[in-house]
């Protein structure tokens, strides 16, 4: 009877850490699912944000390449004037990533592209500089520190234009006195104004290059180097041609000296996504150097 009881005991005892056992495993999997679950909903979230930027990257069409290294930093910028913004083909985009693609992914998505849409398209820079491309009257890009000076020793500005122009203003060369080095190259379907020179300017005074393509409407292609209202050392190209098929196009190359943080760049508007209580907002970001 004994021996009977002792073995009932023990039966019992090995049965309940068994089920004791399980329980715990069965909770510690439930923690690791949920675990799991959020870490999940946080990839998915950073995904389908990133998609979104993507899209509008695409859509925005705006190279810039930003190489930083120990002693100086080279931005690029490569674009169109004017530029293929289309605020309908943005806004349609916009209204598809808030209805269809946010259903289909069974969540709230917002895309702010309002200040991309008002006619000036800004790009900024975590130093403070901005690139500016303003297409409400005629389309001017403009690289530039607000109210302060960009920083950069050495432009190079080269520009082809599908057209054919009729006359040309130089600026003036200040290779003797001038603070930045500058290379400039145009050239469009008239060879005679055709401009290849690497030079000094002054970049505390505004600097203009221009050339006419009809003298009787007024319509022209400008660059300025120098100071530009209350920016120093600032580049802008207008083009105010409005003929039909001419197409601008520009490279901007400006090499500043490098500062110690690192070096971000950005649309301004965001991408915001929730979803079961998951939240995450994003700029539209271009890059890190």
């Amino acid at each position: 009877m004994k021996r009977g009881f002792i073995f009932s005991i023990s039966t019992l005892i090995i049965t309940a850490t068994i089920l004791a056992s399980a329980m715990f495993v069965y909770n510690l999997n439930a923690v690791d699912e949920a675990h799991i679950g959020e870490n999940f909903s946080i990839e998915k979230a950073g995904f389908v944000a990133e998609d979104v930027i993507s899209d509008i990257n695409a859509i925005l069409g705006t190279s810039v390449d930003v190489n930083r290294g120990e002693q100086f930093t080279r931005f690029s910028f490569r674009t169109k004037i004017p530029a293929d913004i289309n605020n309908n083909e943005l806004n349609n985009y916009a209204a598809f990533a808030v209805g269809n693609y946010a259903s289909a992914q069974n969540a709230d998505i917002n895309v702010g592209v309002s200040n991309l849409t008002d006619g000036i398209s800004e790009l900024v820079f975590s130093n403070g500089m901005q690139y500016d491309y303003n297409y409400i009257t005629d389309s001017t890009v403009q690289v530039y520190m607000p109210n302060g000076d960009t920083g950069f020793v050495a432009i190079d500005i080269n520009v082809y234009i599908s057209g054919s122009s009729v006359g040309a203003n130089a600026w003036t060369w200040q290779d003797a006195t001038g603070d930045i080095n500058v290379n400039l190259y145009f050239t469009d379907l008239n060879a005679s104004n055709t401009v290849t020179y690497s030079g000094k300017l002054d970049s505390s005074i505004e600097n203009t290059y221009s050339w006419d393509y009809n003298a009787t409407t007024g319509e022209s292609f400008y660059i300025t180097i120098g100071a530009i209202g209350n920016d120093t050392n600032a580049i802008r190209l207008i083009n105010s041609i409005n003929a039909p098929g001419v197409i601008a196009s520009a490279d901007i190359g400006a090499t500043s000296v490098s500062g110690s943080a690192e070096l971000s760049w950005w649309y301004d508007g965001n991408v915001s996504y929730s979803q079961k209580g998951m939240e995450i907002s994003k700029s539209i970001i271009l890059g890190k150097s």
